[in-house]
């Protein structure tokens, strides 16, 4: 009589097997021992493990991408980040000697501020979530967008931060004297190769706008690009307005990026994610208004002996800071608005509900005084207050979001 044995666990090759092969009578295999044949079946699995193990890594890439960047590419790289900030700041272990090519791709890095890359990707996804909850994530497509969306503002960010540089360069505005540490001044990288490299870097621009779905949605993206590259050309010199309503208005644009791309339907997606997401579109904007106020206060001599006309140069440091106590006037009013125009009445629990405003507004609020009483621009206060900033304006920006 025949029947199909089960391969006993634990073999001789280490693989735990469970096929079961049609071979040997009843009682010829005797349990916890292996005949030759049952051996070499037992070999087999190793090779199907491999493959299955490869074809589910291709199949997760491909069907889960936010998964592989949010939970191995995004954790991977803060890993090496703060691995390196460890081991060459606090360790303060001397680098050897690097090529030239290797010494000019840190100095182009070193230009681009990776440590605004995590928070230009937590603004898309703050917006895709704010805009869309979790069900986008169920959507290939959708998925694919939103992951486009949040590379395309990182490499919108690192440029114009490297466009910044250059500029700031030509106009002798960062010297030995202010901005020694900077690649350009410390002549790592010439002014030559940085323009070679934005201009391929700009095309990469280009084709990545060109994969977006929407004519709207590209469009969009196209002007956030724009923006980041005439800020510094044009708008920064002709006042306080301009520079810092552009960093605003580059900056909020992500959160509005984030919302469209997990619209579904083509039409009218735009415009109904901006209408999600608009209350937080205007804490980010107020909030990071203060925030470069404060910014240009810290550097008031410097902007000073180059001409360029902040708010502290021209009206003083003291009503700097006042006009930045202004811009969290409008975040407490949205935090306290949005959730009863949402339908949520916040008033019977309110220890609870007034946590994130206390937490948001009032976190913003506390900072801003505090500068304000402090009579030196280069004060602990305004250089706290420039530091902890975004943790205050990242409780009400949630807040407005999940409202």
């Amino acid at each position: 009589m025949q029947r199909s044995l089960p391969l006993v666990h634990g073999c001789v090759m280490g693989v735990p097997c469970k096929l079961r092969f049609p071979t040997l009578p009843t009682g010829s295999v005797q349990p916890g021992k292996l005949c030759h044949r049952h051996m070499q079946l037992c070999s087999r699995p190793r090779k199907i493990r491999r493959r299955g193990l490869a074809d589910m890594g291709l199949r997760i890439l491909v069907d889960r991408p936010m998964f592989v960047f949010l939970d191995v590419v995004l954790p991977s790289f803060v890993i090496l980040l703060l691995g390196d900030i460890v081991w060459h700041r606090l360790i303060k272990r001397k680098r050897r000697p690097q090529p030239a090519w290797s010494r000019k791709c840190m100095a182009f890095w070193k230009m681009s501020r990776p440590q605004n890359i995590p928070l230009s990707l937590l603004l898309v996804l703050a917006g895709a979530f704010g805009a869309g909850g979790k069900a986008w994530l169920n959507v290939a497509s959708v998925r694919l967008q939103v992951l486009l969306c949040a590379i395309l503002t990182v490499m919108v960010t690192t440029s114009s931060c490297i466009v910044n540089d250059y500029f700031d360069f030509l106009a002798s505005t960062d010297t030995e004297e202010s901005q020694a540490s900077r690649p350009l001044v410390a002549k790592d990288i010439t002014a030559a190769e940085v323009k070679r490299s934005l201009k391929w870097f700009y095309f990469l621009v280009l084709v990545c706008i060109c994969l977006v779905d929407t004519r709207a949605l590209r469009i969009y993206v196209l002007v956030n690009a724009v923006l980041t590259y005439i800020y510094t050309k044009s708008l920064k010199p002709r006042g306080f307005v301009w520079k810092n309503g552009c960093v605003s208005l580059i900056i909020t644009l992500a959160i509005g990026l984030g919302a469209a791309a997990v619209q579904q339907q083509a039409a009218g997606a735009l415009a109904r994610g901006l209408c999600a997401v608009f209350p937080s579109m205007v804490i980010t904007f107020c909030g990071i208004f203060a925030r470069e106020i404060i910014m240009d206060v810290s550097d008031v001599e410097g902007d000073r002996a180059t001409g360029i006309k902040t708010l502290a140069v021209v009206a003083g440091p003291s009503t700097a800071l006042r006009t930045a106590q202004a811009f969290v006037l409008p975040i407490l009013l949205l935090q306290l608005l949005v959730p009863m125009l949402h339908g949520r009445r916040w008033f019977p629990l309110v220890p609870v509900s007034l946590l994130p405003i206390a937490l948001g507004a009032g976190g913003l609020a506390l900072l801003t005084v505090r500068a304000a009483r402090s009579h030196a621009p280069q004060s602990p206060e305004v250089r706290q207050a420039i530091e902890l900033f975004p943790l205050p304006l990242a409780v009400a920006v949630g807040h407005s979001l999940a409202a």
